[in-house]
């Protein structure tokens, strides 16, 4: 209860460090008898968001015959603090949710609640905290609520200086233009800083919009080439926008091959064979096949279904707007929680794809229209509807494809609340055949199993939309943007669907079904027999043993590794653990991440990258420098020895997994000798903090990762210092050829297989000598063409995605350790990786 019987205060944010932060400024302002404040903030493994029952026990906890005022930040406080109040019922005493600011609004209520006021007084004093900031930005005191503050009517200028206006203009150089994974990192910058900052599409203009608005931002239509405006005033902006335009320099993390569409589809949306897909019509030849867009290859045939309906929308709301709202309010809170959980579980595009989805329940452009709605009298349901037709309409009004196509996101979205709300079956259930829809939300592509449904064929939908990467990834054969006469094909009708071509061919005779059928399964023995032998270990023809490794961003990947026959994890990117939160992980989280993923592996190894923050993967906790460079920057194991609390914290992880699992250790961007001294006397240090004694645990293993062609050409001073070294060809091929990963101007010279690269892959294994295991964990690991000359090089283990595993051992098994080492000299010899690749492709099969 609050001390000497005042009001008490609940302070709801996302970000627990912004909570805390504000209560002790707060707290400042009183020097005898603050009032009681409860902080619910964050979510329990140390991320950002909120949770109704952490808010229903914090207003439990100030609760008191004064009562209690809510103060919340932003989007989903307000939802979970509404859904406290409903789960807390009747508790005895009067609390309000405030709609005032809330940093103003927490240290006015602290104040008001310290100096006696009632529940009544402190709430009018919160909703007006922010009056005054308004009349020094150019409004007046009668903008606000409450009266005019004494001296309002003095200048402000005459007081304080006006804070400078910080703006950053910025090319846009992501392959698809500002859409829903870029525009989440701006949001997710927006809500880590305490300021209010504008984004603007210069070159169309259109904006400015609100930077913490995923929709808004993604409704600006920015494409590649479009300059995009930051704005802000305050020093809190000028962080902001900083953070921001160093983010949009570098392409906000992506690479050109995170958002290509499927292989055969041509950017103006043709076919392979040149045949026009129309968007809201299909295409049909003179033979009677249907044309839609190819979005993920792979043939399938079987009887046509269509997915489940949703209920028809009331006419009339059910209840008061009071218990509409309130139905709205717990289904998105519902869902919101419901993808937050998954996304705390999955991996790779699924948990980008989650992730983007929870934002939108988030986002004021969906949720205030909604609630409006629902004010006039609305149902929820309709409401609900409306908002999400609106926008998804407007983004079909966009003239870029992959932004247009973004509407698919939000009309997923839009279909699970739609669902909680009329109590309709959660998502798809499967049937054997060939699925008819008119769109396929990304959450569907996973209940879509390969084994039952033979393909998916939806109306509208886009190849560059979330579901089709994710069927891709799945294999799962999908035709999209067929137009509406799909949907009048028969329930039952045999339909054959060709993923890599776009052809839909209803009732397909038999020679069309045995052709596909030889094709398919040709197709699938490789895959089958490659697969059957995976488990194996993978030697060559002459008996050398080349390792075969995965990749890996955290447990989903390390589980799909070991069903794919991986020999263990040649490189965790644990950067992953430091991302999407406002604090760090302690020593228990990142040891608990750490053996999971090593559980998986069966006694594999499991080699640990040590956090490869910077360059285009900050954190807001490393308290990194601006750069005009990042790559050439302070990144890797460079800021981890700048900031040796968090580089100590993971250490310790690491040799507290090590001690119950086959643990390799592995440092970044190493360049220099004194870099990989300094990080293995951290590691000696964390081992002795842990208990060890004498040294590292039995079993630990060292390396570091070869990046920097310094590391390369003198990797002779590393004998002795590591057990094994692992080749990273994608950044040494960028250092080595400067020519930047993902910048499609020089996407040409940056090929791992160009002479020069090889010539450093030569020198680390010739230098290092036999005691020190060679690994390549770059993409070229798993390019069919580069495993013969890697071999032929030395370098005895490949480290690639985990469905590659299979195929990469075959081809090891088909490889002469002798004849790829001639092999390799002669590439050496080369002007170019043209010149290698051709001589690779035609080079004889060994005998």
């Amino acid at each position: 209860m609050s001390p000497g019987g005042s009001v008490g205060l609940v302070v709801v944010s996302h970000s627990r460090a912004l909570a805390e932060a504000t209560v002790a400024l707060a707290m400042q302002m009183v020097a005898d008898d603050p009032p009681a404040v409860a902080v619910a903030a964050g979510t329990e493994d140390g991320g950002t968001g909120t949770d109704a029952t952490a808010v229903m026990a914090a207003v439990e906890e100030v609760g008191g015959p004064a009562g209690v005022l809510v103060l919340m930040d932003l989007g989903s406080a307000l939802l979970s603090a509404e859904m406290a109040l409903e789960l807390l019922g009747d508790p005895g005493f009067e609390v309000r949710l405030s709609p005032g600011p809330f940093v103003e609004g927490v240290v006015t209520a602290v104040v008001q609640a310290a100096g006696g006021a009632d529940l009544a007084e402190v709430a009018r004093e919160v909703a007006a905290a922010g009056r005054d900031k308004g009349a020094y930005l150019g409004g007046t005191a009668d903008d606000a609520d409450g009266p005019e503050p004494p001296g309002s009517a003095d200048p402000v200028e005459a007081v304080t200086p006006r804070p400078e206006v910080v703006v950053e203009e910025v090319e846009l150089v992501n392959p698809h233009g500002l859409h829903a994974r870029p525009a989440a990192m701006v949001v997710a910058a927006a809500r880590r800083h305490d300021a209010d900052v504008q984004v603007s599409d210069v070159t169309s203009g259109r904006g400015p919009v609100a930077a913490r608005s995923l929709l808004a931002l993604q409704m600006l239509g920015a494409v590649r080439g479009h300059v995009l405006r930051f704005e802000g005033a305050g020093e809190g902006a000028r962080n902001l926008v900083a953070e921001l335009a160093t983010a949009a320099r570098s392409g906000f993390g992506e690479t050109a091959a995170d958002d290509t569409a499927a292989d055969d589809t041509a950017a103006d949306g043709t076919a392979a064979d040149g045949t026009a897909a129309d968007a809201v019509g299909t295409s049909r030849d003179a033979t009677g096949v249907l044309r839609g867009v190819p979005a993920s290859p792979g043939r399938g045939h079987g009887p046509v279904w269509h997915a489940d309906e949703l209920p028809p929308l009331p006419a009339t709301a059910a209840g008061s707007h009071e218990e509409e709202q309130a139905r709205l309010d717990a289904a998105v809170v519902e869902v919101a929680g419901d993808l937050d959980r998954r996304a705390g579980a999955a991996a790779g595009d699924h948990r980008e794809v989650l992730r983007a989805h929870l934002l939108l329940l988030q986002d004021d452009a969906l949720l205030r229209p909604a609630a409006d709605a629902v004010a006039a009298g609305a149902d929820a349901a309709v409401a609900w509807q409306q908002a999400v037709d609106a926008v998804v309409n407007a983004f079909g009004g966009l003239d870029e494809e992959y932004l247009a196509a973004r509407g698919s996101d939000v009309a997923a979205v839009g279909v699970q609340v739609r669902r909680v709300l009329s109590g309709a079956p959660e998502g798809l259930r499967p049937r054997p055949g060939v699925l008819v829809v008119d769109d396929l939300a990304p959450d569907d592509v996973h209940l879509l199993k390969r084994d039952v449904v033979g393909a998916v064929v939806t109306v509208r939908g886009s190849a560059t939309s979330h579901a089709a990467i994710l069927a891709r990834a799945a294999g799962l054969p999908l035709v999209v943007a067929a137009g509406p006469a799909v949907l009048r094909l028969a329930e039952g009708s045999q339909l054959a669907v060709d993923g890599a071509t776009g052809e839909l061919v209803p009732q397909p005779d038999d020679a069309l079904l045995r052709r596909w059928q030889e094709q398919t399964a040709s197709d699938e023995l490789a895959r089958t027999a490659a697969l059957r032998s995976a488990q194996r270990p993978s030697h060559t023809v002459d008996g050398v043993r080349v390792h075969v490794a995965a990749n890996a961003a955290g447990l989903e990947d390390a589980r799909e590794a070991a069903r794919q026959g991986a020999d263990g994890i040649g490189l965790l990117r644990t950067e992953l653990v430091f991302h999407g939160r406002d604090r760090a992980p302690d020593d228990d989280e990142q040891t608990a991440q750490y053996l999971a993923v090593a559980q998986t592996l069966d006694g594999g190894r499991l080699v640990i990258r040590t956090m490869d923050i910077g360059g285009d993967k900050p954190v807001p906790y490393a308290d990194q420098p601006e750069e005009d460079n990042p790559f050439l920057g302070l990144r890797g194991v460079r800021l981890s020895l700048a900031r040796p609390e968090l580089f100590a914290t993971q250490l310790r992880a690491v040799v507290r997994t090590a001690l119950q699992a086959p643990v390799g250790v592995m440092f970044p961007m190493v360049a220099t000798v004194h870099e990989l001294t300094r990080a293995r006397e951290a590691l000696l240090v964390a081992a002795h903090h842990v208990g060890v004694t004498g040294g590292l645990p039995v079993g630990l293993e060292v390396g570091i990762m070869v990046e920097v062609p310094a590391a390369a050409l003198r990797a002779r001073h590393l004998r002795g210092l590591v057990d094994f070294v692992s080749i990273g060809t994608n950044d040494l091929t960028q250092y080595t050829l400067a020519a930047e990963r993902g910048n499609s101007h020089v996407a040409g010279l940056a090929d791992a297989l160009d002479p020069t690269v090889l010539t450093l892959v030569d020198a680390v294994c010739r230098q290092v000598g036999p005691d020190v295991r060679v690994a390549v964990c770059g993409e070229v690991a798993a390019d069919p063409l580069a495993a013969a000359v890697l071999v032929g090089l030395g370098v005895r283990e490949l480290s690639v995605s985990p469905r590659a595993v299979p195929q990469v051992k075959e081809q090891v098994r088909a490889l002469d350790s002798r004849r790829t080492a001639d092999l390799a000299r002669r590439c050496l010899e080369l002007p170019d990786a043209a010149g290698v690749r051709q001589l690779v492709a035609g080079a004889a099969p060994p005998r």
